[in-house]
C-alpha cells in the first residue's frame, strides 16, 4: 500500500496485477489512509520477518531430512548387498532383473541313461518302458 501526498493532502493507493497490468486501487484520504498504510507497511514488515526466520527454520530442517535420507540410503544398500549374497548363496539368481527365483536343479545322469540304445524294444526305463520311434508307432508294433 502506498501513499502519495498531492497539495500536502495524504492518499492511500494498493497496487496489484490483474491479467498483466498494474492496477492501483484507492483506499482512502487523510489521516485515516496515513495510518492504514502505516498498519499494512507495519503487517508487511512483520510477515517478512516470520518468512526470513521460517525459512532459516526449514533450511536447518531439510539439511538434517537431507542426513536422514543418506544414512537410510547406506543402510538399504547394505542390505540389499547382504540379501544379495544370502539368496545367491541359497541357489537363487534375478530373473531378467526382477524377481528372484530357484535355479532348476541340474540333472543327474546315470549311466544306463547314457548308454546308446541298442535294441529300439528293449526297455531302457525310458517312456514307461516303451521307445516311440518318430512316426509314433511304438517299437516292435510295426
Amino acid at each position: 500500500m502506498g501513499v502519495v501526498y498531492r497539495n500536502g493532502r495524504p492518499y492511500a493507493y494498493r497496487s496489484k496485477r490483474v491479467g498483466g497490468r498494474v492496477v492501483c486501487e484507492y483506499m482512502g484520504s487523510g489521516k485515516l489512509a496515513a495510518l492504514r498504510a502505516e498498519r499494512d507497511q507495519f503487517f508487511h514488515d512483520i510477515t517478512a520477518t516470520l518468512s526470513t526466520l521460517e525459512n532459516g527454520h526449514w533450511r536447518d530442517v531439510e539439511d538434517e531430512a537431507n542426513e536422514v535420507d543418506q544414512e537410510l540410503a547406506r543402510l538399504t544398500s547394505q542390505a540389499l548387498g547382504a540379501a544379495t549374497v544370502l539368496l545367491e548363496r541359497s541357489g537363487y539368481h534375478r530373473h531378467h532383473r526382477g524377481q528372484w527365483r530357484k535355479r532348476r536343479a541340474q540333472r543327474t545322469h546315470s549311466a544306463a541313461e547314457e548308454a546308446p540304445c541298442s535294441d529300439p524294444g528293449q526297455d531302457h526305463g525310458r517312456l514307461g518302458g516303451k521307445v516311440r520311434h518318430r512316426d509314433g508307432d511304438r517299437a516292435g508294433n510295426q
